[in-house]
């Protein structure tokens, strides 16, 4: 597989934005969870690899489509990709980047 393309960029924004309360639909347990995020970051005994969130998430958005739904528009939904949204990357970038 080549070279996937990084979302740390989105998810970094998302983070910032949930901090700073940009985010209006994020409830006080994303809220601690962004600051753990952060907080992560700058510990010593933890390490953020980005390569095994990045091929998930491309595996994701290249690989899945939608069976079926309609997007906010009224148009189906069926067969387009399933692009994911910057807090269900930012839980992939939790789940499988940090290592001891």
């Amino acid at each position: 597989m080549g070279r996937s393309k990084s979302y740390k960029k989105i998810v970094d924004k998302y983070v910032d934005d949930v901090i700073k309360g940009k985010e209006k639909r994020a409830g006080a347990e994303i809220v601690a969870a962004c600051k753990r995020y952060k907080k992560d970051l700058g510990r010593d005994d933890l390490e953020l690899r980005t390569r095994d969130p990045d091929i998930a998430i491309n595996i994701i958005q290249q690989t899945m489509v939608h069976a079926q739904g309609e997007d906010l528009e009224g148009h189906p939904l069926l067969g387009r990709p399933f692009l994911l949204e910057p807090f269900q990357m930012f839980v992939v970038y939790n789940l499988l980047g940090f290592y001891y």
